[in-house]
């Protein structure tokens, strides 16, 4: 009888993995490359380009560079894949037999933190929604990369709106006994065009969402940041939590001792994650997400690209107005304010006075773009913006 392919340790160890994580394919380290097996190779072959061959165990396999790794991440996501990325734990020439693996991230459209995967405009949002009637709804929101976290409350409508104007990735939601998208649900991820994320039903009661708050922050309530912990959004922000623990592998660090190896394997973290506030819909226009669209604050509508819409003409590298934005963050911000202008007469005018500060004072002006652009060429000086 021919022995089965699969019943290698190595293959083993990537079954097991894969079982872990049923809806992710593997990026799986085996030296210099991150491989790719079965239904996982066949379909990122297809989809990414990738050379689709087989070992002499006749397993379908692909491979990408481990020093091409953010590339190929990227170019999975935007495919629509979920990656989870299993790296090697010790230094092999420790290993007794098979190198132990772990999967060190889950790597999804709202779960972004690496600068390589985003253009400088991007912000990856995640969201979370939960419903307390067919009329009243709670978010919650993270940007993973900044450790922004937001919450609020309100007509299914408004959060929808609110989702929108952020504009997220990823939207987490209570997924049916079946395991299908319920109908509400799926009419917003329809409006928003993005990729939904099913939880089980038990993650967004009100005890679970206190237990995770507590586990993040050591708190069992949320009184302290201004938060009441009734509110619906709550369990939305407890339910994020719970996603992001899971994806992101946090604070723990493995170190390979053996033979005074220094090998190192420093894992996500969450310490940066700010506690929730609740989103204050006061200081800001609310513009509702068809308006967003119809205005091409972000995306143009013909063909949704950041290139002539209101958002690309201040993200242009450097406009009639001479303004040269550059950090990433800064960009991030333009969009974000540009989604939600201010409301508030004595906020509008601070950030005009500081414009002008800027304007008035070139020496100022380009003091802080060298600061911000380090490698700047000698023109910065004389067109800098913050």
């Amino acid at each position: 009888m021919a022995k089965d392919p699969w019943d290698t340790p190595a293959m083993r160890q990537w079954t097991a993995i894969k079982k872990e994580h049923p809806e992710c394919v593997l990026f799986f380290r085996m030296g210099d490359f991150y491989e790719l097996f079965g239904d996982d190779a066949v379909n990122l072959a297809r989809d990414l380009g990738l050379s689709l061959t087989q070992r002499s165990s006749k397993i379908p396999f692909a491979g990408v560079p481990h020093h091409q790794k953010s590339n190929y991440l990227q170019k999975a996501i935007d495919a629509g894949y979920r990656v989870a990325v299993v790296d090697q734990l010790q230094d092999p020439k420790d290993a007794k037999g098979v190198v132990n693996r772990g999967v060190t991230q889950v790597v999804t459209p709202g779960t972004l933190v690496d600068e390589a995967l985003m253009l400088d405009e991007q912000t990856a949002h995640l969201g979370a929604i939960v419903f307390d009637d067919d009329h009243h709804a709670g978010i919650a929101i993270v940007e993973l990369s900044t450790g922004s976290f937001q919450v609020f409350d309100g007509s299914t409508n408004a959060c929808t709106d609110e989702l929108a104007k952020v504009g997220i990735r990823e939207l987490i939601y209570a997924e049916s006994s079946m395991g299908q998208i319920p109908p509400r649900t799926q009419s917003i991820l329809d409006a928003l065009q993005v990729p939904g994320t099913g939880q089980p039903s038990w993650h967004f009661r009100k005890e679970e969402a206190l237990e995770a708050i507590h586990q993040q922050y050591g708190s069992a309530t949320t009184a302290g940041y201004g938060l009441d912990d009734s509110s619906i959004s709550i369990r939305a922000a407890g339910v994020i939590l719970r996603y992001l623990r899971q994806t992101q592998a946090v604070d723990q660090e493995e170190t390979n001792a053996a033979s005074g190896s220094e090998f190192q394997r420093q894992r996500a973290t969450l310490a940066h994650l700010r506690p929730p506030t609740l989103i204050d819909r006061t200081a800001t226009c609310t513009i509702d997400a068809t308006s967003l669209r119809a205005l091409e604050i972000e995306h143009t509508i013909r063909d949704t690209s950041v290139e002539g819409s209101l958002a690309g003409i201040f993200l242009a590298s450097q406009t009639g107005t001479r303004c040269v934005l550059r950090t990433p963050m800064g960009k991030r911000m333009i969009r974000h304010w540009l989604s939600g202008p201010l409301t508030q007469i004595s906020a509008i005018n601070a950030r005009l006075d500081a414009v002008d500060a800027l304007k008035d004072d070139r020496t100022l002006a380009g003091a802080l773009g060298d600061l911000l652009a380090p490698s700047a060429t000698s023109h910065a000086s004389q067109d800098a913006s913050p």
